[in-house]
């Protein structure tokens, strides 16, 4: 009786230790899927913000070096790429007016948290998985299954509610300012103001469709590598 006895409560300690391990692996899991999906869209968001290619794109199509030429708008833009990365270069150039420079004040400004949490969140993505990997070493190829293909179907979910929502950009570009900027430096006029002809509404709605959709292509590699480090896992299990 007493044999069995501790057996019961052994298998029950058993029990209420898994569940506890599933439980955090849980936790672990969906933080690792949001801070996951954070993170890749923060990666397309500063590869889009340092490529001239697509600055260039959007000049010829909006009339910018019509306007100012070709040279004066090149030197313009590679010199705001270096007022965006560096902290101690001060950006005053000729043609732009002074509410311009205060504004890209503030644009630098939300460009530098959006730098802090791209750092944040991929350090804490690679927590996630070595927390995952220390709870359990036996579920981790499973685990580490579920995120990358849960993350590309978050970005699946996202990628259908931009598509859904673009036709109604311009409110959602209002609100943008309204919450991130606290104040109207950014309602400029195109007859004193330089940046709003370099870079007109149109110009962010390329730049949103950009990384919506080198967003949906993270997610389509995220997702098929779920699958693929899973078929290569249960093979070697099977070749066992």
């Amino acid at each position: 009786m007493t044999s069995n006895k501790k057996r019961k409560e052994s298998c029950t300690i058993v029990k209420s230790y898994t569940i506890v391990k599933n439980r955090y692996s849980a936790v672990v899991i969906i933080l690792a899927v949001m801070f996951l999906t954070t993170f890749i869209y923060l990666n397309v968001f500063r590869t889009t913000l340092y490529n001239y290619s697509f600055y260039d794109k959007q000049y010829n199509e909006n009339g910018a070096y019509l306007k100012y030429g070709k040279q004066e708008v090149a030197e313009f833009t590679i010199g705001l790429f270096k007022y965006f990365k560096d902290d101690n270069f001060y950006y005053n150039h000729s043609f732009l007016s002074q509410q311009d420079i205060d504004h890209l004040i503030d644009v630098k400004n939300l460009i530098g948290k959006a730098n802090f949490y791209y750092n944040t969140t991929l350090i804490l993505v690679v927590l996630f998985f070595i927390a995952l990997l220390l709870i359990d070493k036996k579920t981790f190829v499973k685990n580490a299954f579920i995120v990358l293909v849960s993350t590309g179907i978050t970005i699946f979910i996202i990628t259908l509610i931009m598509f859904l929502l673009r036709n109604d950009f311009s409110n959602y570009f209002l609100q943008f300012h309204a919450i991130f900027f606290r104040n109207n430096l950014w309602m400029m006029d195109p007859a004193k103001d330089t940046l709003i002809n370099l870079f007109p509404q149109l110009f962010f709605y390329n730049f949103v469709k950009r990384l919506t959709l080198y967003g949906f292509f993270n997610g389509v590699v995220l997702f098929f590598s779920g699958f693929a480090i899973w078929f290569v896992y249960k093979k070697k299990l099977l070749v066992r």
